[in-house]
């Protein structure tokens, strides 16, 4: 998995890329071959993105934000 660190693709959608850096934590995001992870503290907390995807998933975005904003209050 490649550390792209503080970084974040063009390819994520808007609405996770302004989530992501609104975050106050140390935040990284990570790239394996087909998907792009979130990671805060060392820990994986959502998919944000897919790589090479030919169609776009309307879905994944709202489940990335909600899954980032239910993580994060948690800890």
């Amino acid at each position: 998995m490649k550390n792209l660190g503080r970084s974040i693709p063009r390819t994520i959608n808007p609405a996770i890329r302004k989530e992501i850096q609104s975050l106050s934590s140390d935040w990284e995001v990570r790239e394996s071959r087909d998907h792009y992870f979130l990671y805060v503290g060392g820990r994986r907390i959502a998919c944000i993105g897919s790589r090479g995807a030919r169609s776009i998933n309307y879905r994944l975005p709202k489940l990335a934000v909600t899954t980032i904003r239910r993580e994060l209050s948690c800890t």
